[in-house]
Parts: C-alpha cells; structure tokens; sequence
C-alpha cells in the first residue's frame, strides 16, 4: 500500500463508503432509466397523440427524478459526514505527529511546508474522499450504461459513441500528462513562497534597520510570479479540458442528427430513439468530463498524499511516548538521583558529513553548578540538546541517576530537566499559561515564588491583569531580557533534578544576571538540583564547582575557575581576552 498512515483513517467511514456509493449508483440506474421513457412518450404518446400514455409516463419519469434526488441527498449527506470526518482526523493526527517530529526532521521540510501541509494538502484529500462517494462511481457507470443502452436502441448509431471516447480519452491524456506535474512544481513554489513571506515577517526588524524592504518585496514577487506562471500554466492546460470535450460533443450530436434523420425517413429508427440516443450521448460525454475532472482532482491528491505521507511515516522523536506531568521530588535524600554522566556519547548531525561529538565521557555531581563554555560551535548547546532528548546519540549512553535518559518517557524528563534555550519563546496565552504548560498541580503562590527567583516578578506585577496578562505570538509585546526571565520562571516551576540555562541570560545586565543566579542556587527547593550553566562569558560560570571547557565536540580539560586558569592555556587565553575586552568596554563608558 502506497499511502497506509493516509489511508488507514478512512476506516471509521467504512459505511459511509459503502452507503454513500451505492445511493449514487442507484441515482445513476433510475437516470438511465429516463431517456427509455422520454423516447416511448415520444412514439406512443405525442406521435400518436394518446394524451393517457403522456400523463402515465410523464408522472413515472417524474417518481424517478424524485427518486434520484433523494438518492442524490442522501449520498451527499454521507460524503459531507465522511470527507469532513476524515479532514479532521488528518489534520489532527498530522498536527499532533508534526509537533513529536525530531528537530532536524523538522528544520529540514520547513515551517512553511508542514504549515502548507496542514492546511492545503489535507483539504485537497478531504476533497478527494467527498469526491470518491459521490462521483468516482457515478461517473464510470453512467458512461458504460448510457453505452450499453444505446447499444440496444441502434447500435450503427451508437458506433458515433465508440469512435468519440477515444478521441476524448486522447484529450484527456494530452491534458493530464503535462498538467499533472505543473501541480506538483505550483504545490512546491507555495512552500518556497510561504518560507520567503515567514522570513520577511520574523525579519521585519532587521529588514527595517538596514532598508531593505524594497530587496526582500522584491524576493517575494518574484516567488509569486513563479507561482502564477505555474498557476497559468496549469490553468490554461485546464481550461482546454471542457470547450475540447463539447467540440467532441457537439460533433457526435450532429452525426447523430445527420445519420438519425436518414434512418428515421428509412423507417428504421423512431423519433423517440433518436431523441433517447441523443441523450445517452450527452449523459456519456458529460460523464467523461466529470471523470477527466476526477483525474485531475486525484492526480493533486495523489501529490498531496504522498507529502502527508512523508510527515505521518517520520519516526517522531524518541522522547515522544505518552505520559502525565508529574512534579520532581528534589528533595535532599534522593540527590543522588540528580547527577549526570555521559559514557562514550558519539554524534552526528544528520546528513553531516562526519562526526561532531566523539567519545564524550564526563560526570556531573548531584547538587554541583557546573559550567559549559567554548567558542561557537564546540558543542555546549548540543550538550544540552542530548540531554533533553531532541537529538539522539549514534553510540554511548547519557545517564540521568542510575538510569539511562532514553528510559524516560517524554513527560518524566520533562519534570526532571528544566531546559531554558537560547532563544526562548513564549506561546500565545497568558502569562499563567506559559508557565504552567499544562502542570495545573502548582498553587499561584508557586507560580509567583518562581517568578521572584527569575527577578520576573517585579515587571508582571506591573502588569495590569499580572498572571493573567496576555502573550502574544512569541512573546512579541515583552523584552528579550522579559521573555528570557519568564522562560526560566517556567523551567524552574516544576523543581526539576536538572536545571539547563543555555545561555538564557544574555538579554539580561550584569546586576540582573548575578541577582537571579544568587536567588536561584540559594533557593532551598533547588539547592539539590544540579546545574549546567552554558554560557560565553566566564564570569557567568567563574564560580561554579566544575567547568566544563569544550572545542569541536570534544572535552579539552575540566575543573574549577582557578584550575583551568594554571592548566589550560586556551581556557586563559578566553579569560585574558574577555577581561580585556571589557575594560574597554569600561573605558569607553567612563568616557
């Protein structure tokens, strides 16, 4: 099966598949039915002017259209019930597998492409799955019938038929083999147009201080242009599909007329027949063009699926199992639950070409502030990252206690490690919200204690609704030193064993900075946390009870402040240029 996991969620609908079809079928049967009654009106009523055959028929054909419309409502009510059904379990299940996608996968589609996916992909199916109750079985048997019964009625006539569904399947083909991949390239350039208007907006900022609103509406325009182009381009090829097939249409009718005038004066076709004939000639072609439709709706939902497909086959995140929020016990007697070990860690990025991290072994002591610093890129955030799971090890193992992080579910490591990143972002909601994140356990006088530790509470009491306060989209309406503070409010809110601050402070001034890590390791609930403090400045980390030093993946030498000064030259060397730098910075200042 091509598309299992997209496929599979049509199950439910099951009766809905069988009721919905059969219903339409029957319309279709009782349609065939009346171009027979139409031609005996014809030649026994109106030609022999018998007005009791009239009535008695005309009232018969007009049972079966009332037939046919009930068929057709009750069809339709099923494919609305099934097709919406199915769009909202896609939706749901690809939203909830995008949110559980590892990092990379994730970076690598791109926010704009999984946002087109959601959206446009999954209403292009849900489509598709109305489509295949009303149509898909409709179409076909009404063609083949209306075939069959002109067959029966003059079959030298109806060889017009055979000889114009070549000539329309020809078309079709034609049509289809070259707009099929313009919707492929039109669904692409939407992700590549989203990405473009992502960037300028999350830019905006940027774009603004250097001038360059006219360059990046410029970028835009013309991944706009290229998607019209497409969307032309597909149109145009399109647009031949229906005055071709009424052309082909228009052509049979006249044979039909021309040829069917000469049997009618021979005496070998009634006036009815020829009437009836022209019928099922118009029912076939108006059939096919409703199949060439379903081509080209299935031909998007084939694209469409296969990139559906692509997300809900992804292996989530290995983090990802279910689980409930639970509340750490960090408490004194079970410190030594807190410590943390990496034994002969090897790593890679994805599609990297070599290894980043290998062989990487070093323990963390329970209850220590342990500090991480290199120059960028030497690995102190892919540190982190492992430790809380959005990447995996290639070999080794990350222990948290005397068990293996990778046994963890993903709600337990999140009770157990307070992550803060670098860029932290806030969520639409309120203040409250955002630091709960769902732990609805925590009293508001823990909410207001974690604030006062992250020097939080001072601005969010200024606030006029304080914990009810609105966010908005990112954290927008705060400062980067506001929405670093809340964040580490919220890592914290949960007494976690391990305490990350990926160099969460950066926003923040030396006097705000050295206030919240004095609040923070005094705090009589976290003082048996083990902290890991990444930063790129020394003197965030100078007294901390082990540094850390990292260069290209890998661990140059470890202790504390005053060993790394006597025993690693580069670690000296950082000190010297920072000290120098700001005295400078002093300098100019005092100036």
């Amino acid at each position: 099966m091509r598309f299992p996991n997209v496929i599979r969620l049509l199950k439910p609908y099951r009766t809905h598949l069988i009721v919905g079809p059969s219903f339409k079928l029957t319309e279709a049967v009782l349609e065939l039915l009346v171009p027979i009654l139409i031609a005996f009106i014809v030649d026994k009523g109106i030609v022999e002017k018998n007005t009791q055959v009239i009535w008695q028929y005309g009232l018969l054909a007009f049972v079966l259209a009332c037939a046919g419309l009930l068929c057709a409502l009750i069809c339709q009510y099923t494919a609305s019930r099934a097709s919406q059904g199915y769009g909202t379990d896609l939706r749901n299940l690809l939203a909830d597998r995008i949110m559980r996608l590892s990092v990379d996968d994730a970076q690598q589609i791109g926010s704009s492409s999984l946002a087109n996916r959601l959206i446009t992909d999954t209403m292009t199916l849900q489509q598709a799955v109305a489509m295949l109750i009303r149509l898909v079985v409709r179409a076909p048997f009404l063609s083949v019938g209306a075939l069959v019964m002109a067959l029966l009625i003059d079959w030298r006539l109806a060889s017009v038929f055979v000889l114009v569904i070549p000539l329309f399947i020809v078309v079709l083909y034609f049509i289809m083999s070259r707009s099929v991949p313009l919707h492929r390239k039109t669904l692409q350039q939407q992700d590549d147009m989203s990405a473009i208007m992502q960037e300028n907006l999350q830019g905006m900022r940027i774009i603004r201080a250097y001038n360059r609103q006219e360059l990046r509406a410029a970028r835009f325009n013309s991944a706009s242009s290229r998607l019209r182009d497409l969307a032309e381009q597909a149109g145009r090829l399109s647009g031949w599909l229906n005055p071709l097939t009424m052309l082909l249409l228009n052509i049979a009718v006249a044979a039909v007329l021309l040829l069917g005038g000469w049997r009618i004066d021979h005496g070998r076709l009634s006036q009815g027949q020829l009437i009836a004939l022209i019928n099922y000639l118009t029912q076939i072609l108006q059939a096919l063009i409703v199949v060439a439709n379903l081509v080209m709706l299935y031909a998007r939902a084939w694209n469409s699926a296969g990139r559906t497909e692509e997300i809900l086959g992804m292996t989530v995140a290995a983090s990802e199992v279910e689980g409930d929020f639970t509340t750490s016990e960090n408490t004194t007697e079970n410190s030594q639950q807190n410590s943390v070990a990496f034994a002969g860690v090897d790593f890679s990025y994805p599609r990297s070409t070599g290894g980043f991290i290998e062989q990487l072994s070093f323990k963390l002591e329970p209850g220590s502030v342990n500090g991480l610093i290199g120059p960028a890129g030497s690995g102190k955030s892919t540190i982190a990252r492992l430790l809380v799971r959005l990447y995996e090890p290639v070999l080794g193992r990350i222990m948290l206690g005397d068990r293996a992080v990778d046994e963890f579910s993903a709600a337990e490591l999140s009770s157990l490690i307070g992550y803060v990143p670098q860029n932290p972002s806030l969520m639409t909601g309120t203040i409250e919200e955002n630091l709960r994140m769902g732990r609805d356990a925590f009293s508001e006088d823990d909410l207001w204690h974690a604030l006062r530790l992250a020097q939080a509470d001072g601005f969010v009491r200024e606030l006029n609704d304080g914990l009810n306060s609105q966010v908005t989209r990112g954290g927008r309406n705060f400062s980067g030193g506001q929405r670093q503070r809340l964040a580490i409010a919220r890592a914290i809110l949960g007494r976690p064993r391990v305490i990350i601050l990926d160099d969460s402070t950066s926003a923040l001034d030396y006097a705000t900075d050295l206030a919240l890590r004095r609040a923070l390791m005094l705090d009589e609930f976290l003082k048996s946390s083990t902290w890991i403090i990444i930063s790129q400045r020394i003197a965030n980390i100078r007294d901390a009870d082990n540094i850390l030093l990292l260069d290209d993946g890998a661990l140059l030498a470890s202790g504390t402040h005053e060993e790394l000064m006597s025993g690693s030259d580069m670690y000296r060397e950082l000190f010297h240029s920072q000290l120098d730098t700001r005295q400078h910075e002093e300098e100019a200042d005092n100036d």
